[in-house]
Protein backbone atom coordinates (compact mmCIF):
# COMPACT_ATOMS: atom_id res chain seq x y z
CA UNK A 1 0.00 0.00 0.00
CA UNK A 2 1.03 3.58 -0.92
CA UNK A 3 2.78 5.28 1.89
CA UNK A 4 2.84 2.69 4.14
CA UNK A 5 4.86 0.25 5.99
CA UNK A 6 7.28 -1.14 8.30
CA UNK A 7 10.95 -2.31 8.60
CA UNK A 8 13.46 -3.13 11.12
CA UNK A 9 17.10 -3.92 11.06
CA UNK A 10 19.07 -4.91 13.90
CA UNK A 11 22.86 -5.94 14.91
CA UNK A 12 24.29 -7.60 18.00
CA UNK A 13 27.87 -7.56 18.98
CA UNK A 14 28.77 -9.87 22.28
CA UNK A 15 32.47 -10.27 23.59
CA UNK A 16 34.45 -11.93 26.21
CA UNK A 17 38.60 -11.16 26.68
CA UNK A 18 40.14 -13.29 29.16
CA UNK A 19 42.80 -11.37 30.25
CA UNK A 20 43.96 -14.02 32.54
CA UNK A 21 42.75 -15.95 35.43
CA UNK A 22 42.27 -12.41 36.90
CA UNK A 23 41.45 -10.48 34.49
CA UNK A 24 37.86 -10.99 32.53
CA UNK A 25 36.36 -8.19 29.97
CA UNK A 26 32.67 -8.13 28.85
CA UNK A 27 30.88 -6.13 26.54
CA UNK A 28 27.62 -6.18 24.45
CA UNK A 29 26.16 -3.66 21.82
CA UNK A 30 23.06 -3.78 19.95
CA UNK A 31 22.11 -1.22 17.19
CA UNK A 32 18.95 -0.88 15.55
CA UNK A 33 17.23 0.79 12.86
CA UNK A 34 13.53 1.27 12.33
CA UNK A 35 11.39 2.75 9.74
CA UNK A 36 7.35 3.08 10.49
CA UNK A 37 4.47 4.71 7.32
CA UNK A 38 1.51 4.97 9.60
CA UNK A 39 -1.62 5.11 7.44
CA UNK A 40 -3.83 7.88 8.27
CA UNK A 41 -6.11 7.94 10.57
CA UNK A 42 -9.27 8.69 8.58
CA UNK A 43 -8.48 5.33 6.53
CA UNK A 44 -11.40 3.66 8.54
CA UNK A 45 -13.81 5.99 6.20
CA UNK A 46 -13.53 3.00 3.94
CA UNK A 47 -16.11 0.74 6.66
CA UNK A 48 -18.35 3.97 6.31
CA UNK A 49 -18.71 5.45 2.45
CA UNK A 50 -20.87 3.48 -0.11
CA UNK A 51 -20.17 1.17 -1.96
CA UNK A 52 -22.34 2.91 -4.73
CA UNK A 53 -20.39 6.10 -4.15
CA UNK A 54 -18.19 7.44 -6.77
CA UNK A 55 -14.62 8.19 -5.49
CA UNK A 56 -13.48 9.66 -9.34
CA UNK A 57 -14.96 12.65 -11.18
CA UNK A 58 -15.61 12.80 -14.55
CA UNK A 59 -12.31 13.83 -15.50
CA UNK A 60 -11.03 10.31 -13.48
CA UNK A 61 -9.77 12.39 -10.65
CA UNK A 62 -10.12 11.53 -7.06
CA UNK A 63 -13.03 13.10 -5.29
CA UNK A 64 -12.14 13.91 -1.60
CA UNK A 65 -15.84 13.73 -0.99
CA UNK A 66 -17.51 11.36 -2.93
CA UNK A 67 -20.85 11.72 -1.11
CA UNK A 68 -21.70 15.04 -0.93
CA UNK A 69 -23.99 14.79 1.67
CA UNK A 70 -21.54 13.18 3.99
CA UNK A 71 -19.13 15.98 4.60
CA UNK A 72 -17.27 14.31 7.27
CA UNK A 73 -17.00 10.92 5.12
CA UNK A 74 -13.70 11.24 2.85
CA UNK A 75 -12.09 8.93 0.19
CA UNK A 76 -10.13 6.82 1.61
CA UNK A 77 -7.79 6.74 -1.44
CA UNK A 78 -7.08 10.49 -1.09
CA UNK A 79 -6.18 10.18 2.23
CA UNK A 80 -3.57 7.57 1.31
CA UNK A 81 -2.33 9.31 -1.09
CA UNK A 82 -1.93 13.09 0.11
CA UNK A 83 -1.15 11.62 3.72
CA UNK A 84 2.63 10.60 5.08
CA UNK A 85 3.66 9.84 8.72
CA UNK A 86 7.11 8.25 9.11
CA UNK A 87 8.94 7.97 12.01
CA UNK A 88 12.87 6.78 11.79
CA UNK A 89 14.59 5.17 15.19
CA UNK A 90 17.88 4.52 15.50
CA UNK A 91 19.36 3.13 18.41
CA UNK A 92 21.99 1.75 20.50
CA UNK A 93 22.49 -0.02 23.60
CA UNK A 94 26.05 -0.76 24.95
CA UNK A 95 27.53 -2.17 28.17
CA UNK A 96 30.89 -2.85 29.35
CA UNK A 97 32.09 -4.78 32.49
CA UNK A 98 35.63 -5.68 33.83
CA UNK A 99 36.26 -7.81 36.38
CA UNK A 100 39.54 -7.66 38.43
CA UNK A 101 39.80 -10.08 41.01
CA UNK A 102 42.87 -8.42 42.77
CA UNK A 103 43.56 -11.65 44.96
CA UNK A 104 41.86 -14.50 47.08
CA UNK A 105 38.72 -12.40 48.90
CA UNK A 106 39.00 -8.96 47.13
CA UNK A 107 37.48 -8.51 43.67
CA UNK A 108 36.58 -4.86 41.66
CA UNK A 109 33.91 -4.82 39.24
CA UNK A 110 33.71 -1.92 36.74
CA UNK A 111 30.77 -1.37 34.71
CA UNK A 112 28.74 1.49 32.34
CA UNK A 113 26.00 1.04 30.41
CA UNK A 114 24.50 3.41 27.75
CA UNK A 115 21.35 3.43 25.88
CA UNK A 116 21.42 6.23 22.61
CA UNK A 117 17.96 6.74 21.09
CA UNK A 118 17.69 8.89 17.84
CA UNK A 119 13.63 9.52 16.48
CA UNK A 120 12.41 11.54 13.57
CA UNK A 121 8.63 12.16 13.34
CA UNK A 122 6.95 13.60 10.16
CA UNK A 123 3.78 13.99 9.13
CA UNK A 124 2.90 15.62 5.86
CA UNK A 125 -1.48 16.51 5.16
CA UNK A 126 -1.75 17.38 1.70
CA UNK A 127 -4.58 19.63 0.56
CA UNK A 128 -6.89 16.56 -0.75
CA UNK A 129 -7.49 15.17 2.70
CA UNK A 130 -9.93 15.40 5.85
CA UNK A 131 -7.69 17.77 7.61
CA UNK A 132 -7.12 20.12 5.28
CA UNK A 133 -10.03 20.41 3.06
CA UNK A 134 -8.74 21.73 -0.07
CA UNK A 135 -6.84 24.47 1.82
CA UNK A 136 -3.00 24.65 1.83
CA UNK A 137 -0.81 21.89 2.54
CA UNK A 138 0.30 21.85 6.19
CA UNK A 139 3.98 19.60 7.86
CA UNK A 140 5.70 18.86 11.06
CA UNK A 141 8.80 17.49 12.04
CA UNK A 142 9.37 16.34 15.44
CA UNK A 143 13.55 15.43 16.13
CA UNK A 144 14.18 13.68 19.44
CA UNK A 145 17.57 12.67 20.86
CA UNK A 146 17.83 10.77 24.23
CA UNK A 147 20.99 9.14 26.12
CA UNK A 148 21.37 7.49 29.75
CA UNK A 149 24.19 6.25 31.02
CA UNK A 150 25.29 4.37 34.41
CA UNK A 151 28.68 3.90 35.56
CA UNK A 152 29.39 1.28 38.21
CA UNK A 153 32.27 1.32 40.77
CA UNK A 154 32.07 -1.72 43.21
CA UNK A 155 34.89 -2.99 45.59
CA UNK A 156 34.18 -5.98 47.64
CA UNK A 157 36.16 -8.41 49.95
CA UNK A 158 35.37 -11.95 51.82
CA UNK A 159 37.50 -13.38 54.68
CA UNK A 160 36.87 -16.09 56.48
CA UNK A 161 38.99 -16.72 59.92
CA UNK A 162 39.37 -20.29 60.89
CA UNK A 163 35.60 -21.24 60.82
CA UNK A 164 34.49 -18.75 64.05
CA UNK A 165 34.91 -15.47 61.77
CA UNK A 166 33.65 -14.40 58.68
CA UNK A 167 33.76 -10.20 57.49
CA UNK A 168 32.39 -9.26 54.21
CA UNK A 169 32.21 -5.65 53.15
CA UNK A 170 31.28 -3.67 50.13
CA UNK A 171 32.04 -0.67 48.53
CA UNK A 172 30.27 0.48 45.47
CA UNK A 173 30.27 4.24 43.84
CA UNK A 174 26.86 4.78 40.99
CA UNK A 175 26.57 7.88 38.60
CA UNK A 176 23.75 8.00 36.29
CA UNK A 177 22.73 10.53 33.81
CA UNK A 178 19.81 11.48 31.23
CA UNK A 179 19.31 14.12 28.72
CA UNK A 180 16.34 14.43 26.23
CA UNK A 181 16.57 16.88 23.58
CA UNK A 182 13.83 17.92 20.82
CA UNK A 183 13.01 20.38 18.42
CA UNK A 184 9.49 20.57 16.93
CA UNK A 185 7.99 22.72 13.94
CA UNK A 186 4.97 23.02 12.23
CA UNK A 187 4.02 25.17 9.40
CA UNK A 188 1.28 25.67 6.29
CA UNK A 189 1.55 26.77 2.97
CA UNK A 190 5.14 25.91 1.57
CA UNK A 191 6.41 27.33 -2.05
CA UNK A 192 7.65 23.96 -2.50
CA UNK A 193 5.48 20.96 -1.87
CA UNK A 194 8.46 18.56 -0.54
CA UNK A 195 6.58 16.74 2.28
CA UNK A 196 8.03 17.95 5.81
CA UNK A 197 11.24 18.74 4.57
CA UNK A 198 10.72 22.26 3.21
CA UNK A 199 9.43 23.91 6.82
CA UNK A 200 11.40 26.68 6.38
CA UNK A 201 9.71 27.80 3.68
CA UNK A 202 6.07 28.13 5.20
CA UNK A 203 4.41 31.35 5.17
CA UNK A 204 2.36 30.51 8.58
CA UNK A 205 4.08 29.12 11.36
CA UNK A 206 1.54 27.18 13.36
CA UNK A 207 3.52 25.60 16.23
CA UNK A 208 7.06 25.55 17.59
CA UNK A 209 8.92 24.50 20.36
CA UNK A 210 11.94 23.20 21.47
CA UNK A 211 12.77 20.80 24.93
CA UNK A 212 15.88 19.88 26.97
CA UNK A 213 15.74 18.04 29.89
CA UNK A 214 18.31 16.71 32.35
CA UNK A 215 19.09 14.83 35.41
CA UNK A 216 21.86 13.05 37.23
CA UNK A 217 22.00 10.93 40.29
CA UNK A 218 25.24 10.00 42.36
CA UNK A 219 25.44 7.24 45.19
CA UNK A 220 27.92 5.81 47.31
CA UNK A 221 26.84 2.96 49.12
CA UNK A 222 28.87 1.01 51.80
CA UNK A 223 28.27 -2.13 53.74
CA UNK A 224 30.54 -4.81 56.47
CA UNK A 225 29.06 -8.09 57.65
CA UNK A 226 30.45 -9.86 60.62
CA UNK A 227 29.56 -13.28 61.25
CA UNK A 228 30.00 -15.30 64.29
CA UNK A 229 29.82 -19.13 64.69
CA UNK A 230 27.04 -19.06 61.82
CA UNK A 231 24.67 -17.90 64.32
CA UNK A 232 25.83 -14.03 65.13
CA UNK A 233 25.62 -11.62 61.84
CA UNK A 234 25.86 -7.45 62.66
CA UNK A 235 25.65 -5.67 59.87
CA UNK A 236 26.72 -1.95 59.56
CA UNK A 237 25.37 0.11 56.05
CA UNK A 238 25.68 3.16 55.00
CA UNK A 239 24.89 5.35 51.43
CA UNK A 240 24.67 8.75 50.19
CA UNK A 241 23.10 9.99 47.52
CA UNK A 242 23.09 13.39 45.50
CA UNK A 243 20.60 13.71 42.59
CA UNK A 244 19.45 16.46 40.64
CA UNK A 245 16.03 15.52 41.12
CA UNK A 246 16.63 15.17 45.31
CA UNK A 247 16.31 17.76 47.99
CA UNK A 248 19.70 19.01 49.47
CA UNK A 249 18.51 18.23 52.81
CA UNK A 250 18.73 14.74 51.25
CA UNK A 251 22.47 13.17 52.13
CA UNK A 252 23.78 10.34 54.02
CA UNK A 253 22.25 7.04 56.13
CA UNK A 254 23.63 4.90 58.50
CA UNK A 255 21.85 1.92 59.45
CA UNK A 256 22.89 -0.85 61.70
CA UNK A 257 21.64 -4.46 61.61
CA UNK A 258 21.95 -7.01 64.15
CA UNK A 259 20.47 -10.75 63.80
CA UNK A 260 20.51 -12.68 66.76
CA UNK A 261 19.50 -16.85 67.13
CA UNK A 262 15.84 -17.46 68.49
CA UNK A 263 17.43 -19.43 72.17
CA UNK A 264 19.66 -16.32 72.57
CA UNK A 265 16.48 -14.12 72.77
CA UNK A 266 15.08 -17.00 74.57
CA UNK A 267 17.58 -16.51 77.53
CA UNK A 268 17.34 -12.48 77.33
CA UNK A 269 13.82 -13.10 78.57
Amino acid sequence: MDNAGYKRFNVNFNNTFKFSERLKLTTAILGSYSKNDALPDYIYHIYQLSPLAPVRDEKGDLKLYPTPNESLVTNPLCEIQNNQNTTEEYGVIGSAALDWNIWDGLSYKFSVGVDFTDTNKGIYQGSETRERSGGAHAASFDSRTRLSSVIDNILSYNKEINSNHRIGAMAAFNVEQFQEKSVYLKGTDMYYDGLYYNLESASTILDKNTKLSEWGIMSFMGRINYTLLERYLFTLTYRYDGSSRLSDKINGQVSLLCLLPGDFLKNLS
